[in-house]
């Protein structure tokens, strides 16, 4: 239990202690959050420009991002294992 002193002031006397602000409202849109964040590449965070998959993570992200970054660091920048192929279809189908 947590006790509290009095310093001289009655109840009556002290204010209600101030309301937390409101938190805003998530947009709504269409998509789920989870189908959202699917579709958009966790380091540019736009949508897929040529989608690749981090291996053997199978992370995705654009492909140009991902290649950019293990040139870097060679490890997933999601769950930091690393990186020992990109997966990468050129027809622009799902991976």
């Amino acid at each position: 239990m947590v006790s509290v002193a009095s310093r001289g002031c009655s109840t009556s006397e002290r204010s209600p202690p101030p309301s937390p602000p409101a938190l805003p409202s998530p947009p709504q849109r269409g998509l789920s959050m989870a189908t959202d964040r699917e579709e958009r590449c966790p380091i540019c965070l736009d949508t897929w420009d040529d989608a690749a998959c981090a291996m053997p993570c199978l992370h995705r992200f654009c492909f140009s991002c991902i290649r950019r970054w293990t040139d870097i660091k060679p490890e997933c920048p999601l769950c930091k294992r690393r990186v020992t192929s990109i997966r990468h279809s050129r027809r622009g189908g799902r991976i």
